[in-house]
């Protein structure tokens, strides 16, 4: 028993927080973020109301990607009213940690971008999403929390 008990104390992780990069063209997007696997599958299973063990494979990820297309937004035009939509995505694991990779790509020109990152805010309070952003030829760091899930970078 204190043997079980150290290893959970071990496999336990006190920091929420994800690292990301935002590539912002005339038309498209190309994001790249990370999230500690066991966290993101936590809310993934709270968000169905089921554990994700009892997923196959092919579920899992649908349930996953499902999820990130829920909380991890971008809008291109003021007012939240030209949404963007995932047209290319890949899901990938190594070993503690879950990676996206997805392309949105607009059909009118991004001289603005929302982007709305509330991804395992609900399980985590603490959590912070981190992202560089490269849009309209500069780096910007932006940090998305339960109190502030939401930043507009502007041209």
């Amino acid at each position: 028993m204190l043997i079980a008990l150290l290893l959970s104390v071990f496999s336990f992780h006190s920091i929420h927080i994800s690292y990301g990069k935002i590539d912002v063209g005339a038309n498209n997007i190309h994001v790249k973020v990370s999230y500690y696997k066991d966290d993101y599958l936590k809310a993934v299973s709270n968000w169905y109301s089921v554990s994700t063990e009892f997923f196959s494979e092919k579920q899992t990820r649908e349930a996953e990607l499902h999820y990130f297309n829920e909380y991890f937004r971008l809008w291109t035009a003021a007012g939240f009213t030209h949404q963007l939509q995932i047209a290319s995505s890949k899901v990938t694991e190594d070993g503690t940690s879950i990676i996206f990779e997805v392309e949105y790509s607009s059909e009118v020109p991004i001289t603005m971008l929302t982007i709305d990152h509330r991804v395992i805010h609900k399980e985590y309070s603490d959590q912070s999403n981190i992202m560089t952003v490269h849009i309209f030829g500069a780096d910007h760091n932006v940090i998305s929390s339960s109190t502030k899930p939401t930043t507009t970078l502007r041209q």
